[in-house]
């Protein structure tokens, strides 16, 4: 056996929106362990998983569940950056997200921390990236999504020996289509009968706001 280290883990924006409520987990947890492995990881100090949140108190319940420490602001993603060894996007894109990680964030990140995207590449600035991890300023990072995409042949991150790409595929669940097709046909007799649609996008937001959200059961 050996000793392992404490590790803080940032789970930015819509990582608690996206919690599955069947699964118990988060998509980009959902990936890696467990929510008892989690919680047992968080017991004895090995593993510190904070959030950001456009609206923190969305993030509340995991919080009382033990699924996260804590959720903070937006706003305090710059602050939280320099004590996390690994960030995990899961944002959707919006007007107020793109490219939300750029060169002054990876220049905030811990030095061999590590970058997983699992939501939209155009929130992260490719270049940037790519010149943090020939700086060695990030240890490695993983990505489901990217910018551009499909990742042009002559990119340096196919060659990276610390990068791991994956085929935008981090969303399959058993349980998409048919809580997608029973949401779609809820509506459809909600839209029949002029009555409110479940989860409406917010136009402004570019997502459903929560206190519309619903949760697919």
């Amino acid at each position: 056996t050996c000793e392992v280290a404490p590790h803080h883990f940032i789970l930015t924006d819509d990582a608690v929106r996206g919690y599955d409520t069947n699964t118990k987990m988060s998509p980009p947890l959902r990936a890696t362990k467990d929510v008892a492995a989690i919680k047992e990881g968080m017991k004895d100090g090995t593993i510190d998983i904070i959030a950001t949140d456009h609206f923190t108190e969305a993030g509340q319940p995991l919080v009382q569940e033990g699924v996260v420490g804590a959720v903070h602001a937006s706003t305090d993603l710059d602050s939280l950056l320099p004590d996390a060894d690994v960030v995990i996007i899961t944002l959707p894109l919006s007007q107020m997200n793109e490219q939300l990680f750029a060169a002054n964030q990876f220049a905030a990140m811990k030095s061999g921390a590590y970058l997983i995207n699992v939501g939209r590449g155009s929130v992260v600035d490719t270049d940037a990236m790519v010149q943090s991890l020939k700086r060695g300023q990030l240890g490695g990072v993983g990505f489901d999504v990217v910018d551009p995409e499909p990742l042009p042949v002559e990119s340096p991150l196919w060659e990276m020996g610390n990068v791991i790409i994956s085929p935008h595929v981090g969303a399959q669940s058993p349980l998409r289509v048919p809580t997608t097709v029973d949401l779609f046909l809820e509506n459809v007799g909600r839209f029949e009968n002029g009555e409110p649609l479940q989860n409406l996008v917010d136009k402004q937001l570019g997502f459903p706001h929560p206190k519309h959200r619903i949760e697919l059961v």
